[in-house]
């Protein structure tokens, strides 16, 4: 498992992140850049003939959801955490009125067997979008975790990461925080997973997180993407 509500009390972090005032204007600040860089995707807009299903794995109260609602058909949202999928589910009229047929349920897609079975289901493959905000560095095994979810995307579909940058220049030295990935390391990743057309931009803002312990960081982020590549 990613992790458990057992291993961490998901909702109670996602309150501190939600209800201090530092991290309220971090999150503001990051999805206003997120918005800004949407073009970075490089998919056709759900304006189109073409029906464009997301997956937004690891979803937590639907950050990425809410950014990305306006420019896909349907979404259906997965987190291992009972407590975030509620977290979403009480937020989902902030999906705008196209979102209507929006699902939502906890579940893991990098557990073997998959938790829950259901999760299984062929509907729950060929996406246009799949989308993991802030939550790779979580995952026991980055690799595994691409590898998986590449294979649930339609050719041509686009894997999206947000996540921690690392600039690489911390080795040896006393780290505050999680790890994030560098360059380097992401295309690795994605490559290995048979993923093209690597597109990887670090957002221009150091942005302040207070974590439970009020301990204040300063964190960059990235956005990247890369695309299954299409059948000719």
């Amino acid at each position: 498992m990613v992790v458990t509500a057992k291993e961490l009390d998901a909702g109670a972090i996602m309150d501190c992140f939600e209800e201090r005032p530092i991290n309220k204007r971090s999150r503001e600040k990051l999805a206003k850049s997120i918005r800004e860089r949407l073009e970075l995707v490089g998919m056709d807009r759900a304006s189109s003939s073409t029906e464009i299903k997301m997956l937004d794995y690891a979803c937590g109260d639907g950050f990425l959801s809410r950014l990305f609602a306006p420019q896909v058909s349907s979404i259906t949202a997965i987190d291992v955490s009972p407590t975030m999928i509620e977290k979403y589910k009480a937020k989902i009229d902030e999906l705008g009125p196209s979102q209507k047929s929006t699902m939502a349920f906890a579940g893991n897609l990098l557990s073997d067997p998959l938790e829950p079975s259901t999760l299984a289901d062929e509907r729950l493959n060929d996406f246009h979008l799949i989308t993991v905000g802030a939550a790779l560095h979580h995952f026991p095994s980055s690799e595994d975790a691409v590898r998986r979810l590449a294979k649930r995307l339609r050719p041509g579909g686009i894997l999206y990461i947000q996540d921690l940058f690392d600039d690489g220049h911390q080795e040896g030295t006393d780290r505050k925080g999680p790890r994030g990935f560098t360059l380097d390391e992401l295309r690795s990743i994605l490559s290995n997973a048979e993923l093209v057309n690597f597109r990887f931009e670090v957002l221009p803002e150091a942005l302040e997180v207070e974590l439970p312990s009020e301990e204040v960081l300063k964190v960059r982020f990235f956005v990247a993407r890369a695309m299954k590549p299409k059948v000719e």
